[in-house]
């Protein structure tokens, strides 16, 4: 994800994980977990797709 980000973002890349539905955030040489896309019936993150 990193050497994609500054191939073709110019070190600034947004990723989803499709196996975990997290996003990675990278801007540079830092990397950030933003979270779930995807919530339970309850509102809450479903990080595993259960």
């Amino acid at each position: 994800m990193f050497q994609h980000s500054v191939e073709c973002g110019a070190g600034t890349g947004i990723f989803l994980l499709i196996n975990s539905s997290i996003i990675v955030v990278i801007r540079g040489p830092r990397a950030a977990l933003w979270g779930s896309v995807y919530l339970d019936e309850y509102g809450e993150e479903d990080k595993d797709l259960k």
